[in-house]
């Protein structure tokens, strides 16, 4: 657990890079099914 070792160890912690990806690969995955809400992407 990063998070935790950050908040023990007094460290910084920054999950964007993470975020993003995971977004992006959710975005990809989604792109042109007829069940997704927002498929006019």
């Amino acid at each position: 657990m990063d998070l935790l070792d950050a908040i023990r160890n007094d460290k910084p912690y920054n999950e964007v890079e993470r975020g993003a990806t995971a977004s992006l690969v959710f975005i990809h995955g989604s792109h042109g099914r007829s069940h997704w809400p927002g498929n006019y992407l």
